[in-house]
């Protein structure tokens, strides 16, 4: 979604939803916010607006490749309290590893880079 108000909506065209994939959770718990939000389209853009979410995606930049994006979420999973099980950010990590680390290794899709871009620009 973009707010527009220059009336120029053929400047705007919807993408699938795994190339906007929406990590941030400030507003998890909205009535419906889950459900609005599911994705089943392919992981290849994190966007990352919410800066609680800041060090993981800049440790997710750290490995091009994104061989060590399991390992990344598994160690801000651990770590991290605001990735404490039962809350949003935790099943939102969670997806990341089971729908964005996987692609990374197969040939198609989200590099960790590609995945934390959108994010650490809107964090500037």
């Amino acid at each position: 979604m973009s707010v527009n108000g220059s009336g120029a909506e053929d400047l705007f065209f919807e993408l699938p939803c795994g190339w906007n994939r929406q990590i941030g959770t400030h507003m998890a718990g909205w009535r419906g916010f889950w459900r609005s939000n599911r994705c089943s389209e392919p992981c290849q853009l994190l966007h990352g607006n919410y800066v609680n979410h800041k060090k993981i995606l800049e440790a997710l930049k750290q490995d091009p490749t994104g061989a060590s994006c399991r390992a990344v979420v598994r160690r801000f999973r651990k770590t991290d309290t605001l990735f404490r099980d039962g809350t949003a950010d935790a099943r939102m990590i969670d997806m990341v590893g089971a729908k964005c680390c996987a692609r990374a290794f197969s040939g198609g899709g989200a590099t960790a880079t590609s995945m934390a871009a959108a994010g650490a620009a809107a964090l500037r």
